[in-house]
């Protein structure tokens, strides 16, 4: 292999176009905002008992069976018409036998052990700050696809 001379590397570096992120429009953000209320809305009404508290208890009886005999099942909540935008709101469940609440969340909050439980694509996770419910995490994910490895560094 070749190296690189400094002609060839400053022309690489001039021919680096700067992107900006672009802003939502306007109609954009009202869907976002109508779609954040009706979540809220619904999450509410789970609370208050008005509708049953797990989205599976309100799905069709196969789905239910899934569940329970262990399968992951997994589907989108996505609005259909956000004008400009896309809403992803992916809603899964799993029933998981002779496993107590405390035992899942002490994985799910187990955010060092992350990059060994959910591997290949999460490789490190840490806590930046927390504040009650509220976590803030730093993760490193990573996929391979055609011989080449991308890696996302995230908050």
């Amino acid at each position: 292999m070749r190296a690189l001379t400094p002609q060839a590397i400053l022309l690489l570096l001039l021919s680096v176009v700067v992107s900006k992120a672009a802003e939502p429009k306007l109609e954009t953000l009202r869907a976002w905002n109508d779609y954040i209320g009706t979540v809220k809305t619904i999450v509410a009404e789970r609370n208050a008992g008005s509708r049953p508290f797990l989205w599976v208890d309100e799905s069709s009886s196969v789905t239910r069976r899934r569940a329970q005999d262990g399968e992951l099942v997994i589907t989108d909540h996505d609005p259909r018409k956000v004008p400009q935008g896309l809403i992803h709101h992916w809603v899964g469940v799993m029933f998981i036998p002779s496993t107590s609440l405390d035992q899942v969340m002490r994985v799910l909050n187990g955010y060092d052990r992350y990059g060994d439980i959910y591997k290949p694509l999460i490789r490190k996770a840490s806590v930046i700050e927390e504040d009650g419910d509220t976590v803030k995490l730093n993760v490193i994910a990573a996929q391979k696809a055609f011989s080449v490895t991308g890696a996302v560094d995230m908050e």
